[in-house]
This record gives C-alpha cells, structure tokens and sequence, in this order.
C-alpha cells in the first residue's frame, strides 16, 4: 500500500515567502487599473470628439472653397462683350453684375426665406450675364428702313440679318451690341432661317420693353450699324434657399432667363451677402464701397430711392450725361466683395446654449445652436469691367 507523503519545503525557504497577494493590494492594484483604462477611455473619447470636430470643419471648408469657386468664376466672367454697360433684358435694365439686397423672392413658391431667430440672415441673390465670345456672329446690312438709318439697316422686320447663324439658337438670349452706343439689346431667338436671317424677340420674356426704348424700336438709330456683333448670352444666379429648413446654395445656370429652374449645388450655406467697390474716377485706383456700414453708403439696388446716400466716388463726368444714378455709379464698379456663412452638417449638443426658447448669441451674433460655423469674405476683380462701357 502507497502512502501519501506531506509536501516538504524546500530547504532555506520560508512558508511566508510563498503567500499570494493580499486583498489590499488586489484593490490597489484594481484601482491603479481602473485609473488607466479611464484615462485612455477618456483620451479615446476626446481624440474622437477632435476628429469629428476637425472632419466638420474641414467639410465647412470645402463648402466655401466650392462656392468661393462657382461664384468668383462666374463674377471674373460677367461682362464679356459689353462691360459694365446698361443691358435691356425687360422694362429694367441690368448691368454685368446685379446684386439684390436682402432677396426674399417673393413670388417663387420653390424658395422659403430663413424665418424665426434665423430670419436676420437673409441673403442676397446675384445675377451675373455675359457675351460668350465662341458664339459671336456678325451683322450685315439688308435694308434701307428705319426712321434712325440713313443708309445701312441690319434688320428686315423682326429679322437680323447675321452672318453665321447656328441651328441651336432658337429659344436661346443673344445680345446685340452696337459699337456706337452704350445700350445693349437683349433678344431672344425664336427662328433662323439658314445662317444669315434671325428672329428675334426683345427681352427675356419676362416683363416688356418701353416702345421709346432703343431695344424695342426696330426703327431706331440703334440698327443702323453694320459693325452690330450678335452674342449668345450667358451668365449664372446664386441665391440661398432655407426650404425644409436646412439652407442651401442654388444656382441657375442660365441667368434670369427662365429656360432653367434653380438647382441645389452645396448644402449648409447659411448666408450670402455682396458689396460692390467703385472707382472714383477723379483719383485713379482710390476704391469707395457700397454699402459700408462706417458711412450712410447704401447697397447699389437701393440707391435709386435714396440718392443722397449715393454719392458719385469723384463725382459726375461728362460720360454721365443721360444715365440713371444706378447706371453711373455700375459703370465705376472694379471689385466685388463676397461674405459667405457656412455651417457644418451636424450639431454639437455640447454647443448649444439656450436662453428660455431661443438660442444664445456667439460675439458673430450667430445663434449658439450647437452648429460650427466659417464666416468667410474674399473680393473679385470681374476682369471685363474695365474694357468695356468704364470711361
């Protein structure tokens, strides 16, 4: 029979030196634990928080450098073939560049302003409208009518005579320009007939012409030049639009010609706004802004209402005479500022701070409704405003 030995130590070994650890240093050493593992929960969470932080600024950046984009090329572009000079498009008259303050686009129903605490952050809407230079056509003469013309008339009815006509012009703006003059006619093409003889409609369609006006009277001086060029008409509209309550940046891509709706091109921008900076003619390169809020200097669209808060830069030239006050001060515009608000995509509830029902303010008096927000301003020089019309 096998009996069982008792364990024996082993020789110069103490039977204290071979105990585990004791439930004091369990918990101390469960605590130093738990102390880490918070510490890189915590660290974990706050890298997490700085990631998505820096992911929502970086998608407010790209919003405003793609619109920065969109609009600095069509503003650099406004003008070609005419400048700064009065275009006819209805009973109003436009310019390359038209801004309208505080646009609230009453009669669309596709367009909703911002309303409650977000209704101050209306925007203005910008028309621009240029020559396209790939699609110039001349004129010939064909006639000899016209009460205006003593010879040359480059019109037979409601045809222009051209020279190189396309067949896609039908339903497209074209604009008439006359070297002579610093009045250009828009037109819409209704039908060519080959490449040499051209209907045409005055205006956009929208609103009618005044009979006196050089535009709509095909007898007038205007028609008798047979250095006349014909340019297809482009251009592009901006405007923010807060349907459903988010905002976003539209364009038309064809103007205020109604051919095309607005489009949606980038969400989350909040607010547009522009100031115009004019020449004053009697000091060459000396900059005046309108409107500049350290001055009475209202914006251009509403200075035919209140003319003594739009002062000439330099005063009146002769190259004034016959002008609206609009029009004399569109003709010195050199830059174009633009102020842009945009907001990231998501809400940080840490941010949002209430007062009662409303959201506080932040020092931009942006509502503090957990949204990050760029506010950025950058200025373009439209690069035909000084070849054309500028005198």
């Amino acid at each position: 029979m096998t009996s069982v030995q008792p364990a024996r130590r082993r020789p110069g070994t103490d039977w204290k030196s071979e105990r585990g650890f004791s439930l004091l240093e369990l918990l101390i050493a469960a605590g130093i634990g738990l102390v880490v593992i918070s510490g890189a929960v915590v660290g974990g969470i706050f890298m997490q928080q700085q990631a998505l932080d820096q992911q929502q600024r970086m998608f407010a950046q790209q919003s405003v450098r793609a619109a920065q984009d969109l609009i600095s090329d069509e503003i650099r572009r406004a003008g070609g073939g005419f400048g700064n000079s009065r275009v006819v498009t209805g009973s109003t008259r436009q310019t390359a560049i038209t801004v309208v303050t505080d646009d609230t686009f009453a009669s669309d129903s596709t367009f909703t302003p911002p309303t409650g605490q977000y209704a101050s952050m209306v925007s203005d809407s910008l028309i621009t409208l240029t020559g396209m230079a790939d699609g110039t056509m001349g004129t010939r003469c064909c006639a000899a009518g016209g009460s205006g013309c003593s010879g040359c008339y480059i019109r037979s009815g409601s045809n222009a005579c051209v020279e190189g006509a396309e067949a896609d012009l039908p339903g497209n703006p074209v604009i008439y320009a006359n070297p002579n003059t610093n009045v250009y006619c828009l037109h819409r093409v209704s039908s060519i007939s080959g490449t040499t003889s051209m209907a045409t409609t005055v205006g956009f369609g929208l609103s009618s012409v005044p009979g006196a006006d050089p535009c709509a009277d095909l007898a007038a001086s205007f028609w008798c030049n047979s250095n006349t060029t014909v340019q297809r008409a482009g251009g592009a509209s901006f405007r923010i639009n807060w349907r459903d309550g988010r905002p976003r940046l539209q364009m038309d891509p064809d103007g205020n010609n109604p051919a095309q709706a607005y489009q949606d091109i980038l969400w989350d921008v909040e607010q547009m706004s522009f100031r115009f900076g004019l020449e004053n003619l009697a000091v060459p390169g000396t900059i005046v802004w309108f409107p500049e809020p350290s001055t009475t200097r209202l914006p251009l669209d509403q200075c035919p209402t209140n003319p003594a808060n739009c002062p000439v830069p330099g005063g009146t030239n002769s190259n004034d005479s016959g002008l609206t006050l609009l029009e004399q001060l569109q003709r010195r515009v050199r830059l174009v500022e633009v102020r842009l608000v945009v907001r990231s995509p998501q809400v940080d509830r840490k941010l949002v701070a209430r007062s009662g029902s409303l959201f506080q303010l932040d020092t931009d008096g942006n509502p503090r409704d957990g949204y990050q927000r760029r506010n950025y301003t950058f200025q373009v020089a439209p690069r035909n405003l000084r070849l054309v019309g500028t005198f």
